[in-house]
């Protein structure tokens, strides 16, 4: 992967951060010049988060990754839901991330998407195309759950339109497969 699409890839994660978070209008500020000249698409979401305002978006975000697993910003809800396969999913991901040489984040779990753009954008390229399949996959998802004019739909576009010329992605399955494995089997009906 070349420097550019590193750096889209660490924007992307940096503008889906929580914008309650202390520092991110600078931060968004600062990283303007570099989004204009790489992301241009992304620009008008600037503008129109600054006409929402802080407190507005701040609700916008939280009501929309907050309260529901096809919006959630978790890779592993995505790909497993609520299964109990979860737990050690995400301690795959652990493993992954002290592989390439990081620690997971603190105050999130490994599986946060902002997170693992940004380890996908240092990883190793055997690292790094497995992540790019996976977050393609749940960006896609992501971008088809959220209306055309949500203000964060044209994210979601661009890191699916990223991820998917790194590794192509397979439109996701639409059958839900729920976790029954913990029930007792077999059942009988008399």
């Amino acid at each position: 992967m070349n420097e550019e699409t590193r750096l889209r890839l660490k924007l992307m994660a940096g503008l889906l951060d929580y914008p309650g978070t202390p520092g991110f209008w600078t931060r968004l500020a600062k990283r303007r010049e570099d989004l204009r000249d790489l992301l241009p698409r992304l620009s008008p979401v600037i503008q129109t988060w600054e006409t929402l305002g802080r407190d507005r978006l701040a609700r916008i975000y939280v009501e929309t990754f907050d309260f529901g697993p096809k919006t959630a910003l978790y890779l592993t809800v995505h790909e497993m839901g609520d299964s109990r396969n979860r737990g050690a999913a995400l301690l795959e991901l652990t493993t992954l991330y002290r592989r390439e040489g990081f620690e997971p984040p603190d105050e999130e779990l490994p599986d946060f998407i902002p997170s693992l753009l940004e380890l996908a954008a240092v990883a190793s390229d055997e690292t790094g195309m497995a992540l790019y399949e996976r977050l393609g996959q749940v960006a896609a998802q992501l971008s088809e759950a959220l209306s055309s004019d949500h203000p964060y739909r044209p994210i979601f576009d661009a890191l699916k339109d990223t991820l998917t010329y790194l590794a192509p992605v397979i439109p996701p399955s639409r059958e839900e497969t729920p976790d029954i494995d913990h029930l007792p089997y077999p059942v009988e009906y008399r």
